[in-house]
């Protein structure tokens, strides 16, 4: 992991560096094909349009196989609601980790920085686990992993809040959800994106699950204003788009802010 990070890292800042030097337009180009990969959009919502396609068609035992694929816990026990709940709780740490986190280091350091974040968060995903295999090595990858998503943690809870009235939140009910539970996640991160999308959608994440064969009751978020429906995948997959959308309309219209203002000082 640690050498492929740092051959991908440095690789990637010569070539941006000389590429810069010929043209900083190719830079550019160059630069957003590779964000397009760093970027699980289509592969998030294929997985989840799977998802919500099982729960309509009532397939339990096809549907706890997809749920499978995108999250760490066991699914083999678990029923409609709690396949739902899990689904839609992992959208929103999705969205913070696989969408919003990329957008925001690129936004500041550009290609390499999203090759850091995206080395450390897949180290965190693999082995960042609190159990007898995994404690001592992931330790330090899920540590860093909890600093380089603190602010895109919080930037995705705020997106989500602004956009909430998009699937029928609103910005003050989803901020008091926010202000209310983000913390209450044993996470320091994933607490916020969770009760921006719990108090948008108006739902409570959280309860009983199981990891590793052990039974781990996780704290309450939000408040249960209606029960899991298929629906909500759906509702929450908006909220993901949009809200990535959004960042990405703001950091272009900040980078052409820039660069007129470098124009015009020139």
């Amino acid at each position: 992991y640690v050498a492929g990070f740092l051959t991908s890292f440095f690789s990637l800042s010569a070539a941006i560096y000389y590429l810069n030097k010929l043209s900083p337009y190719l830079r550019f180009f160059f630069s957003g094909i590779l964000l397009y990969f760093f970027i699980c959009n289509k592969s998030m919502i294929s997985h989840f349009n799977n998802i919500y396609r099982e729960i309509k068609f009532k397939n339990i035992k096809n549907l706890r196989l997809e749920v499978s694929k995108v999250v760490s816990r066991s699914t083999t026990e678990m029923g409609f609601t709690d396949l739902t709940r899990s689904s839609v709780e992992s959208i929103a740490e999705n969205t913070s980790d696989g969408l919003i986190g990329p957008l925001f280091y690129y936004f500041i350091g550009g290609i390499p920085m999203v090759v850091l974040y995206k080395a450390v968060n897949t180290l965190d995903s693999t082995v960042g686990y609190k159990n007898d295999r995994y404690y001592d090595f992931g330790f330090y990858s899920a540590k860093f992993d909890d600093i380089l998503n603190y602010i895109p943690s919080r930037v995705t809870a705020f997106l989500v809040s602004i956009i909430s009235f998009t699937v029928g939140g609103n910005f003050k009910k989803t901020s008091e959800t926010i202000k209310k539970y983000a913390r209450k996640h044993e996470s320091p991160n994933s607490g916020f994106p969770e009760s921006a999308f719990a108090g948008a959608l108006g739902l409570r994440f959280g309860g009983i699950n199981y990891y590793f064969n052990k039974k781990v009751f996780l704290p309450y978020i939000g408040e249960k204003k209606k029960e899991f429906e298929a629906i909500d995948i759906k509702n929450a997959l908006k909220l993901s788009i949009i809200s990535t959308l959004f960042l990405l309309a703001l950091i272009i219209t900040i980078y052409i802010g820039i660069y007129f203002i470098i124009k015009g000082v020139n």
